[in-house]
């Protein structure tokens, strides 16, 4: 993305086959129940060739990224023993814009749960696209969510002055940001449709 490096993902088996990283388990020890926003920016490709899916499907064949945290954890914390597994929902998802040959934002809010904060080890990762799909990775992060910054609107990106739908998810329906004319105020708005 613009230069800088990212990661590919390819030859994938099926559409769970992933990569993704170690998130540093002693932050996520120290701060139980704090949200996370996360940020990460991906394109899709099939036979080399830059290819779209779509955000608002869980259908396989074109179904869009999703993140998760998968964790390793003792089954008795008190003991110490007994690693299991387990993992989150999915909690990042593909919005709009989604351009065809461009990175396109996968964005979400993750809580740190129970197992989280205790965790011995948290795996970020991405999966869901259709098995045939690269995926390539750039600009990830996954940082804290400023709470103490509250001017009294509990609404974020209420105005897509950035032009994504981030902080704003889906149900039911389709959604993409629109310019509005100058007749209708000037700036943008989302439009829904089903």
């Amino acid at each position: 993305r613009g230069g800088s490096t990212g990661i590919e993902n390819y030859d994938r088996e099926r559409n769970w086959s992933s990569f993704g990283q170690n998130l540093d388990t002693r932050c996520l020890h120290q701060n139980y129940a704090k949200f996370y926003e996360l940020n990460v920016y991906y394109q899709l490709k099939k036979d080399g060739q830059p290819i779209l899916c779509d955000p608002y499907s869980y259908s396989s064949s074109v179904e869009c990224p999703r993140g998760r945290v998968h964790y390793y954890h003792h089954r008795n914390q008190t003991a110490k023993e007994d690693i299991t597994a387990s993992s989150s929902a999915h909690f990042g998802f593909a919005g709009y814009p989604n351009t065809l040959g461009e990175f396109n934002l996968l964005h979400g809010v993750y809580q740190v749960n129970s197992i989280g904060s205790v965790a011995q080890q948290a795996f970020l990762y991405f999966q869901e696209q259709h098995d045939d799909y690269d995926m390539v990775l750039d600009d990830a992060s996954l940082v804290p969510v400023d709470l103490d910054v509250c001017d009294g609107n509990l609404v974020r990106n209420g105005d897509f002055a950035d032009g994504t739908t981030r902080w704003w998810t889906w149900y039911k329906c389709r959604f993409e940001v629109v310019d509005l004319s100058a007749a209708e105020g000037g700036g943008r708005a989302i439009k829904l449709t089903n």
